[in-house]
């Protein structure tokens, strides 16, 4: 089949870009009617986003080849990660695996490091925890996303991550999330609490009951959220034959990642939490302020009982407008990023949200109103559940603040090694300043080898 070439247009330099110029307005989408988003456009969307207008080529490998998107090698598959605990069928959590670099040799255990297979090659079958002095170190790298996103954000990242040699880059959608399976979410997070029979108590002993009973009851639901997600990728780990990671986690990611390492410490080696969502504790007084005017009164409602991407699913292409002026009014300032870039990041994230509902879920069941975890990841840290190393990255004008994790350096938790701040960034600093993000990301990777028992 004949390959069509689109030239990329033409530019004007950075230069003549004005700051005092208004950011070009987002296009109209084509209005295609009322519609729900097929599996096979989310693909396509993600393929552009990664490789530009080339097509995959053979095996499933996507080559990057003169576009602007990823430029390393890489594999996009559907990784087997258990079953629909409502049909029983296989599901499956979408991966990108890299192409390594020149593997690193030293003396190691066999099962201390691993090299995942591409392009349907067999694991060799590893018996041993007996030293290898000839081992072909390739620590992995794992990336996951935030809530509403998918890994297809990160393809200003990638290749400075890829390229690290001895790292192999795994980049995942989370269950439910991104191109992943959407399998049944336990709904039965989200049932009320059935108060109490206490009339043999006086106010305050049914008061404090009560809190009590509450407070079982959303650790009890904040367990079986997580147990979805890490459930999965634990599954996932096993079908990859991974021994330990690096996990990288942004926003939900973060916490994802966190919890993950909590419940599996001997499969991470490292934490690398990118703006994590919940690290600190809500004000005692949010549920008051929220009930005390008819605004919180409506934003609380809707955070315990929609998403909006369910919003999105019945707005047909109207939605696919609302996302095109989130994306415009977010990045079209970046003097680095292109129209065209925009418009795929804009269809990407439509056609992504617009997929079946599953993880997205999660946002009212592991949160509380206003984006607090329901069980804050700073008391975690503080209670000595999180053991490995860990590092923190946000933005300079990040909505989430640092400084939950700048008291844990100040108060002497060990394990929380650093915590730095991207210049000009947001939320999505690795999309806002790249260049300053991957510099760091790198930094704190190779300071992972440091540490690791190897002989370069």
């Amino acid at each position: 089949m004949a390959t069509k070439v689109i030239a990329r247009p033409i530019h004007p330099p950075a230069e003549f870009k004005s700051a005092a110029s208004p950011a070009p307005p987002p296009p109209e989408p084509r209005r295609s009617g009322w519609f729900r988003s097929r599996e096979d456009q989310a693909e396509d969307a993600e393929r552009r986003l990664l490789v530009g207008e080339n097509p995959a080529s053979t095996d499933g490998v996507m080559a990057g080849l003169q576009s602007a998107g990823v430029k390393s090698k890489f594999v996009s598959r559907m990784v087997p990660c258990g079953t629909d605990a409502k049909t029983g069928k296989p599901i499956f959590m979408n991966t990108l695996i890299f192409e390594s670099k020149k593997p690193l040799r030293g003396r190691t255990k066999k099962t201390a490091m691993t090299k995942a297979p591409l392009r349907g090659e067999s694991k060799d079958d590893d018996s041993g925890g007996d030293d290898d002095p000839e081992a072909q170190l390739e620590i992995p790298v794992v990336m996951g996303h935030g809530w509403g996103s998918g890994l297809g954000l990160f393809y200003r990242n990638f290749d400075a991550v890829a390229s690290i040699p001895g790292v192999r880059l795994y980049a995942i959608d989370w269950l439910g999330m991104g191109r992943s399976s959407r399998c049944t979410f336990p709904k039965a997070c989200f049932r009320g609490l059935q108060p109490s029979n206490n009339c043999g108590l006086n106010s305050e002993e049914a008061k404090k009951t009560r809190t009590a009973e509450a407070r079982e009851h959303d650790l009890r639901q904040v367990r079986r959220a997580e147990n979805f997600f890490i459930d999965a990728l634990e599954k996932w780990r096993e079908s990859l034959g991974l021994s330990k990671m690096i996990l990288f986690g942004h926003s939900l990611g973060g916490y994802l990642s966190t919890v993950y390492s909590i419940r599996h410490p001997e499969r991470v080696s490292r934490l690398l939490l990118c703006s994590p969502v919940g690290m600190p504790k809500p004000p005692a007084d949010l549920d008051e302020r929220a009930m005390s005017t008819w605004r919180g009164r409506t934003f609380r409602w809707l955070w315990e009982t929609t998403t909006p991407q369910s919003v999105l699913r019945g707005l047909g292409w109207v939605g696919r407008k609302m996302v095109n002026k989130f994306v415009w009014g977010r990045w079209a300032d970046l003097e680095d990023i292109e129209e065209q870039e925009l418009e795929k990041i804009a269809a990407y994230l439509h056609t992504i949200s617009v997929l079946p509902q599953s993880g997205e879920l999660a946002s009212n069941s592991i949160l509380r109103f206003g984006a607090y975890a329901r069980n804050p990841l700073g008391d975690r840290f503080r209670a000595g559940e999180v053991k490995a190393p860990t590092c923190f990255i946000y933005g300079e004008r990040d909505w989430m603040s640092p400084d939950t994790a700048t008291a844990l350096i100040r108060g002497g938790q060990k394990n929380v090694v650093s915590c730095h701040v991207v210049a000009n960034g947001g939320h999505n600093m690795f999309l806002d300043n790249p260049v300053a993000f991957n510099s760091i990301l790198r930094k704190e990777i190779l300071s992972h080898f440091a540490h690791a028992h190897f002989l370069q």
